[in-house]
């Protein structure tokens, strides 16, 4: 796969979290119920969270929030650092004690690692085709030599055993069986 340098530069910035230690972790959730705020973030497994908006990791000096977004493809996984949410009618949601997200609490960032996904469109005037090269995935090693999967997908239906993507939701899991089985990662 090649690479420019937009996504090398994209790389390079989200590796700017290495180093971070992890005090506090929040859902932003879009409010599709504002007078009955409601976890909408939950799945079937247990082990997994679908999350309408984006992952806000706190540490003493950083906050980093891990977002879809379209700097790529319309529904790519994103990073922003110190910047402010891009969204308002979210509800926020403290995930610390969470079974997901407690063992990374006071941990700190390893390593992230990207996986980058090609997907070819076609325009609708000139029925050209174009290949784009986004980053699906995102997997971030902390220091207690656990793992954090997230990818810019979700599950269409509440009875759904695969999760599809590029959508506009971040699935995330700290379970590497649970996330190949349902196709979260290859």
């Amino acid at each position: 796969m090649n690479l420019t340098q937009e996504h090398i530069d994209f790389e390079n910035h989200c590796k700017q979290i290495i180093g971070l230690k992890l005090y506090s972790v929040d859902y932003y959730e879009i409010k599709y119920n504002p007078g009955n705020p409601t976890r909408n973030y939950k799945t079937r497994y247990v082990e997994i969270d679908s999350v309408d908006y984006s992952i806000v990791l706190h540490s003493e000096t950083e906050n980093v929030e891990i977002c879809w977004d379209d700097q790529f493809y319309q529904f790519g996984v994103g990073l922003r650092i110190n910047e402010n949410s891009q969204f308002d009618g979210y509800q926020i949601w403290n995930m610390n004690d969470s079974e997901i997200w407690s063992d990374f609490i006071g941990e700190q960032i390893l390593d992230l690692n990207i996986t980058w996904e090609t997907i070819t469109t076609t325009e609708e005037n000139t029925h050209k085709k174009k290949k784009i090269i986004y980053p699906q995935d995102m997997t971030i090693v902390f220091s207690n030599n656990k793992k954090i999967y997230i990818s810019a997908a979700e599950f269409l239906n509440s009875n759904d055993v695969e999760v599809f993507g590029p959508l506009d939701n971040l699935t995330v899991t700290n379970n590497e069986r649970i996330a190949k089985q349902v196709k979260m990662i290859i």
